[in-house]
Parts: C-alpha cells; structure tokens; sequence
C-alpha cells in the first residue's frame, strides 16, 4: 500500500509532468534516496495492477506511461474513503464532532455516543469536549451539559449558523470524516437534496462548480435536519431577500415537497446557500440591473483609462455579473461557502497592469455592493478582463483540434486554466469547460480532455495544475504532442539538439531541451514582435518645464510634440483640453501624479505614440488635480500599447524617480528614463 509520499509523488508526476529526480526534488524537498526509495513502491504498486513501471533512462530522465500513472492514482482516489489517516487529526475530528451536535440536538448526546460514533475512546472524547468548550467559547457561543438533555451547543442563532458554514469549510476535504454523517442523512432526512439543487439549476438554467455543489448539498442537510430539531423561531437575519426570484423558487419548492422550516429566515438562509454558491456555466437573466449597469460602468471606465477596446464588452459584462453576484451575497451577509483559490493566481505583467488600473475603475461595483472589495476580489476581476484581451488576439486563429477542460473549482479556476491552456495549446479548440461530475454525460465530440483532478473513462485526459511555471509548461506540451502525434516542433528540438551535441558540451540537456522547444513553440504559429516599451512611444519627444504654468499651456507645450513629429493634429490637442475640462475625467490621471490625458483615434490621431512634460512646478489641473508629469497618447484603438501602460503604471507607483525626475536636468531625465523603461517585463518597469 503506498503511503502519502508516493501518493504525493505520483500527483506531482501526473499533474506536472515531471520527469526526473531533480524536478521532483525541487516540488517536494526531498533526498535522492527518498525519491528512490519511493519510485520502488509505486512501480511495486504498478506492477501489481497490471500496469507500465517508471522506467529510468541512462540520461536520468524517467520514461512513463502517463496514461496508467492516472489509472493508478484513479484506484487510489476511489479507495482514499476508507483511509481513516486524517480521522485521527484531533483539529477535523474536534469540527467533525461540534457538527454532530448540531445534527443530533434532540437526541441527548452524551459521551458514549460520541466514542461510539467516532470509534474513539471516552477519555479522548472528554479530552475533545473541554477542547469544544474553549473553542466555542471564542466563537460568542457555549457548550452546555445538562443530564436530560445531554450535549447542547448554545448561542445565538445567527453565531451558529455562522459556525456550522465555517466547520464545513473546514472539514470540506476531510473526505472520511464527512461520509460518517451520510447515514445520519440518510436516516434523517425525508427528500433528497440533491434532486433539490439539480432542480434549481435547471430552473435558472445554471451549473454549480462541483466543490459547492457538494458543499451545498451537505449544508442543505444540516441545515433542514437543524430546522426540524429545533422549534426556535428567532429572527435571525437582517434583511429580507423575500422579492428575489431566488426566493420565491425556493418557497415554492419547499412547500410543494413539504419541506418543513421554521419561518421565512430559514427559508433565507436556504436561498443565501444558493446564491452565494459560486458556478461554472450560467444562462440565467440578468435580473439585477443595477448590477450589471455598475459593471458596464466599470467596463467603461477601464477602456477610456487604457485606451483598450474590449471587443466583446457585453460577453465580459455577463461573465463578471455571474462572478460578482454570489460574491455580493458572500459578502454582505457572511456567507462562507465558495473558495476561490486565490493562490492559484499568477502575477503577470498583463495582470498585473490590469489590476493597477482596475483599482481606479472599481468605484461602480463597490458603490453598488455598499461596501469595498477585497483585495484578492479585484484581482479575480483583473483576470477576466485579461482572459477578453487574450481572446481577442487570437480569435481569427484556426484551430484543428476539439479539446475540453474539467475543473472541479468554481468558473474563475475554470477560466484560468482554460486561458492558460489556450496559450499553450493554439493549435487546440478549447470548445467549453465542465465541472466534474458531469463526466458521464460528455459526448465523444472532443479530442482531448484537461482536468484538475483524475477522470474515469474519458479518452485523452492530462491532469495539470491552474498555474504552471514555464518549464512545466513545457513538458507538458511535449507529452500531449508526442501521444497526438503532432510531433513537428519535437523534431525540430531533437534535431536543433543533436547539432548543438556535435559542436559544444552541454550541462543540462533537459533544460536546454525545454528551451529550445520554447523558442520553437513561440514562433511556431506566428512571428510576433516583441511588445512594445514606452520608449518606443516617447520617441524622443521629452521636455522639461521649469516655470509655473497653466494646465491648458502644458497641453499644448505637450500636444505640439505630438503634432510636430506627424503624430496627430492640433484638432487632437483641441480635443484633450476639452475632455479635461469636463467633471468625469478621473480617468485621465495614474495615482493622482501622472496625466495620461487620451481620446479616440478618429479627432485626430495619425500615428501612435506619446510625449512627456516634466515640470519642476506642479501643474493644477481641474478638479483638484496637481501634477508633475503629463504623458498625452495618440493611439488606435488596439491593446499593442498594453507592455506600455504595465510600465507606465509601475513608474506611477514609485515616487522616488518621480521626484528625482522634477530634480533633473533634461539629460538626466532622457538618461533615467532610458534606464528604467528599456528594462524587460520581470525587471520591474
């Protein structure tokens, strides 16, 4: 039986192709002999099953079959319910045991049930208790013993329902732990939830991500059986959602199952459940209007601070209402059901520069929703506007090949690793996304099948990881390629490789393998140029202002710059005084130093470029604007100026060189912004 070593090596394996010692060491900080030692028992435990052993070559790298790994770890995964391993992590057990009293309220639970049902001790179980008692404690609630009525937790009702969302959070992975309570379940409750929630996504024409729809399913158990044990009728929460159609769905299905609860708070709480849970795929209507206005604003505002046409506003529009609208109700009422794996989030430059400026576009959402968005919220926003950018270069690509992606998160993890996919695979029709258990229900319309997790019968598939580093990047194309036989780019890398062989010695042939291949794949379907710097936008056209002038002289002094050098007509300058002066320019400044001042390419713009004015003095716009530094742009209406603005946004954060700027002399300006603008993307501007 293989321990949770191997079972974290053969995931590694799997999920990043990993393909010898040294990577694999790098992944899990481990010894040569342990990886050995390992590598023994699980090609033991291959052998046993009938499958293809890892097979190590006399370079070090490991030969494999992908294809029986996953078959190995499937067999794994289907027997984990019985590893009582994590059973015995006194944390999950102590969770595990607070939501068995909630489940038994009417039952006067003493010690004896619990040892019985937990197959632990007394003493450990008194042990547990006394830890419940202090836990409870610092959660505004108490546990309580009383000889009729045995074990009760204690408290007011909106502290425990928030308790029993937060332990389910907790013990969501404990697989083991949460079957205990099935037949609980099972014995307890008179319908099937399940039909319930599959109900509700037929009817608003939706699909739950498969982590909440299971965690919903386990809530919505508790939570009935909870209602049923107890006759409280507390009003416990604030506001009342009984106008949403959400609502009146559930109202309607609960009492035509005769569903009991206690008043309309529970049939609240059920409705939260539901709304805050997040999904994969949602063809419901866009019933908040208010909402969706607050997007397109934001939309709005985002195209006119980078001068980037989002091609499909409406599609992106849709996509951020259907991510927004449960986190709205997670927020505001506490909800605590969807994770969203925040740290599977890269931060690229293109994200990175999305962020900045979404920063100063969110102001709709967030008078909206009442309330400002968590960080990480605005950085889940920032990759659905890059995921529009991204399509919208490659739409006009062709693409042979049908390929799906299965994910088991919520639809933002869903569409990281779909774009990130896209990228790596252009040769590939990415033709949807599915959660998980929807698996039987695939069609054969597919050639290939990407998941986050190992899928029975599906033909194709390759388990990867939402974020993956470059080199992992590319073993994994060389794997997928090599068994579709699209083996062109391999070729051309063996045969660059064995050149390189004759005349040089190498000292890492993996990693020289992994790059050439990435040379190869970059410029395997289309030659790009590299993007474009704010250099190559300012051109030369700096000045530097040492008297106070107005903000409408500096515009021209800027303007001029632009028109001298055939960049645009003075009618564009006319046009940039006149937006300035209008109350909704906010868009035009980076962090209240920096103007950026812009406009459409049809009142002027010849060619694309920029030009800088540094003034010694600050230059006080309208509005309550003083800068330093104004950057006016021609552009078209195209994202080749995105590498720009990323730097430009750096430079807006680092007051330092701003301030030496306004100190320098006009050579030591041309010279610092040579220095700082002519760096690469992972080097800061």
């Amino acid at each position: 039986m293989l321990g949770t070593r191997e079972i974290d090596i053969l995931n590694i394996i799997v999920q990043l192709n990993v393909t010898n010692s040294k990577q694999l060491s790098d992944k899990l900080n481990l010894t040569n002999r342990q990886i050995s030692y390992s590598l023994r028992k699980i090609n033991e435990e291959l052998e046993t099953c009938g499958l293809e052993k890892i097979i190590r070559h006399k370079n070090g790298e490991w030969i494999y079959s992908l294809r029986d790994l996953q078959k190995l770890l499937n067999t794994i995964n289907q027997n984990k319910e019985n590893d009582i391993d994590e059973y015995f992590e006194s944390k999950y057990r102590i969770y595990a045991e607070i939501v068995y009293l909630f489940i038994n309220e009417e039952n006067q639970v003493n010690i004896d049930d619990l040892s019985l049902f937990f197959d632990m001790s007394r003493n450990t179980i008194i042990l547990d208790l006394r830890k419940i008692k202090r836990l409870l404690e610092k959660k505004s609630c108490k546990l309580e013993y009383q000889k009729a009525e045995g074990y009760l937790i204690k408290g007011d009702e909106l502290d425990i329902t928030y308790l029993i969302l937060y332990f389910i959070n907790q013990l969501y992975n404990k697989n083991f732990l949460l079957k205990k309570f099935d037949h609980i379940f099972e014995n307890k409750m008179e319908y099937d939830v399940l039909e319930i929630i599959q109900v509700y996504e037929q009817y608003f024409e939706l699909r739950f991500s498969d982590n909440d729809f299971i965690k919903l399913s386990i809530l919505l158990s508790i939570f009935l059986i909870r209602f049923n044990n107890t006759e409280r009728r507390i009003e416990y929460l604030r506001d009342n959602i009984s106008t949403v159609p959400e609502y009146i769905f559930i109202e309607k299905c609960f009492n035509e199952n005769h569903i009991y609860y206690r008043n309309k708070h529970d049939l609240s709480l059920i409705t939260l459940l539901f709304l805050s849970s997040s999904t994969i795929s949602n063809n419901s209507n866009l019933d908040d209007t208010n909402l969706i206005k607050a997007i397109k604003e934001m939309i709005r505002l985002f195209q006119l601070k980078t001068s980037i046409e989002i091609k499909n506003s409406e599609l992106l529009a849709h996509k951020l209402y259907f991510h927004l609208k449960p986190v709205f109700y997670r927020l505001k009422y506490n909800i605590e059901i969807s994770g969203n794996s925040y740290e599977l989030m890269s931060n690229d430059f293109v994200t990175s520069t999305i962020y900045d400026f979404l920063l100063t576009c969110i102001a709709p959402i967030e008078d909206y929703l009442g309330f400002s968005l968590p960080d990480e919220e605005v950085r889940l926003i920032s990759y659905y506007f890059g995921g529009e950018i991204y399509n919208a270069a490659s739409e006009d690509d062709y693409i042979p090949k049908r390929a799906i992606v299965v994910c088991s998160n919520g639809l933002i993890v869903a569409s990281l690793m779909k774009q990130m996919l896209s990228d790596l695979f252009p040769e590939f029709d990415f033709v949807n996304t599915f959660p998980a258990r929807e698996v039987e229900s695939f069609d054969d319309n597919y050639d290939i099948c990407f998941s986050n997790i190992p899928l029975s019968d599906v033909k194709n598939n390759y388990i990867i990881q939402p974020l993956m580093s470059d080199e992992e990047k590319s073993r994994l194309r060389i794997n997928v390629l090599k068994d579709l036989e699209m083996t062109q780019t391999i070729r051309k890398t063996d045969s660059l490789l064995s050149i390189v062989k004759k005349y040089s010695k190498i000292v890492d042939e993996n990693k020289l393998t992994n790059e050439i291949h990435k040379y190869l794949l970059s410029i395997s379907s289309v030659e790009n140029s590299p993007p474009k710097n704010l250099l190559n936008y300012i051109g030369g056209r700096i000045k530097l202002i040492s008297k106070k002038i107005t903000w409408k002289e500096a515009m021209y002094e800027a303007g001029l710059l632009l028109v001298d050098d055939g960049l645009a007509t003075e009618k564009y300058i006319d046009k940039l005084v006149e937006i300035i002066g209008k109350k909704d320019n906010s868009y035009l400044f980076l962090n209240e130093r920096i103007a950026i001042p812009h406009s459409s390419p049809e009142f002027g713009v010849l060619k694309e470029g920029c030009s800088i004015i540094i003034s010694k003095e600050p230059i006080e716009f309208p509005h309550n604007h003083k800068v330093h530094i104004i950057i006016p742009f021609s552009l078209f209406k195209s994202d080749e100026h995105f590498y720009a603005l990323s730097q430009l946004a750096n430079f807006s954060k680092d007051i330092n060189v701003q301030n030496q700027l306004i100190k320098f002399s006009i050579q030591e300006i041309k010279t610092k912004l040579f220095e700082i603008f002519s760096r690469g993307e992972n080097d800061g501007y």
